[in-house]
């Protein structure tokens, strides 16, 4: 299982907050990861989260998502 723990609630692209609460680790349904952007949508939530409010852990063990060809197509 891949979880997200959040480590601030606000994009700091777009200022936005999001209902997110920081040291709260959510369960990861979905990882959109673009040339640009990465989106990271939550179970329980319908919006999508931008990657950088989050650090990421499979199994309890931290996950570099930006490094793993399962998320990360231009590799």
């Amino acid at each position: 299982m891949i979880t997200a723990k959040c480590i601030s609630n606000r994009n700091p692209y777009t200022d936005k907050e999001y209902p997110l609460k920081e040291g709260q680790s959510y369960e990861v349904k979905f990882i959109d990861m673009g040339q640009s952007h990465t989106w990271i949508s939550l179970n329980g939530f319908r919006e999508s989260f931008n990657s950088v409010c989050f650090k990421f852990f499979e199994n309890d063990k931290p996950l570099n998502i930006y490094r793993d060809r399962r998320f990360n197509p231009y590799m």
